[in-house]
């Protein structure tokens, strides 16, 4: 029993230390939108699509509440990142996701540690820009 409350513990710690979950100040779509503004406004960066999950969902009639992923990214640093471990493409572009759950609004980006620790990256100087910028287009909608 106890080796498996241990594994559990590990599961649970893996899944926990995977995202930074950052409550927003703002409604969702007022989220999405700052975020977005944030990413279209810094040189190198595209964003390349919105997925808008609530509304696929209400296609097949069923009920998600707001999440929306922003997906974006820098050709130039992500390529880099590919060229250390082209398993990173998996990874990439970038996400953020906003999605509203028990009345808040979150923010939720995967931790450049996570990726440092699954991907052969970890020198890469890629990625202290990387945690660099997602804190920075996060910054503006921080509680």
């Amino acid at each position: 029993m106890k080796k498996v409350i241990v594994l559990l513990l590990i599961v649970l710690n893996t899944y926990a230390s995977t995202f930074v979950e950052i409550e927003s100040k703002y409604n969702a779509q007022t989220t999405v939108n700052k975020i977005s503004t944030m990413i279209e406004e810094k040189k190198g960066f595209s964003i390349f699509t919105v997925f808008n999950h609530q509304k696929n969902a209400t296609s097949v009639d069923m009920n998600l509440p707001f999440s929306q992923v922003i997906v974006f990214g820098n050709p130039k640093a992500g390529t880099k990142l590919m060229q250390a471990d082209i398993l990173m493409g998996y990874e990439l572009p970038m996400r953020i996701m906003v999605y509203e759950k028990d009345g808040k609004v979150i923010v939720a980006y995967r931790k450049t540690r996570y990726l440092s620790d699954n991907y052969k990256i970890k020198n890469s100087p890629v990625l202290p820009k990387m945690k660099k910028m997602m804190a920075y287009f996060t910054s503006s909608i921080k509680k």
